[in-house]
């Protein structure tokens, strides 16, 4: 059985982390197609996050001192990924009940799997989706996504940070820490 490591950092998310456990504790599959190693880097908040936190069965780090972003975390995360696969959410991020099972399906024709998603915001009144593919899927040449996303085309691979799922031979691709570029350079290295 795979395990999929999913690396959530949190920074005062009292108000949505219990929701985004939940959904990854509720995915399709858990326990008989995958096993699941969640791990919540927490960057030093100051409400009842960490409370919320310990109530689940995931690994707790802390980055021991407010690094003023999530990039910190990330790396610290990507450093005890265990799983065979790896994502990372954002503590305010939900998943629908079969993205680990479904992107897990296509492992074994890419290293690194995206999928579609839906942007809603904090009032629920605007809706962002991401088209799916006809067919289900949809494979890309060797660095044809790399190109896409420095080109910043708009028919590329969808490569939001919070859609990819890749393999953990790519976890020594760390986040850049100091000058607080964020996604979208570390998902240049990754492609």
């Amino acid at each position: 059985m795979k395990t999929v490591t999913v690396i959530i950092t949190s920074y005062n998310s009292a108000q949505c982390i219990d929701r985004a456990i939940h959904s990854l504790l509720a995915q399709n599959g858990l326990n008989k197609d995958f096993s699941l190693e969640i791990i919540v880097v927490d960057d030093c908040s100051t409400d009842t996050t960490l409370e919320i936190v310990r109530q689940y069965p995931v690994q707790m780090l802390t980055t021991g001192k407010n690094s003023g972003g999530p990039n910190r975390g990330r790396n610290m995360g990507l450093q005890h990924a265990g799983g065979d696969y790896i994502c990372l959410m954002d503590h305010d991020d939900e998943w629908f009940p079969n993205r680990i099972e479904s992107q897990l399906r296509y492992t074994s024709l890419a290293p690194i799997v995206t999928c579609g998603y839906t942007i809603v915001d904090k009032n629920g009144s605007e809706n962002i989706r991401s088209a799916s593919h006809p067919d289900g899927y949809r494979t890309f040449t060797a660095n044809e996504t790399f190109r896409d996303k420095l080109a910043r085309r708009n028919n590329r691979q969808n490569c939001y940070l919070g859609t990819i799922l890749f393999d953990s031979k790519l976890k020594e691709i760390l986040f850049e820490e100091e000058y607080g570029q964020l996604d979208w350079d570390w998902i240049l290295r990754l492609f």
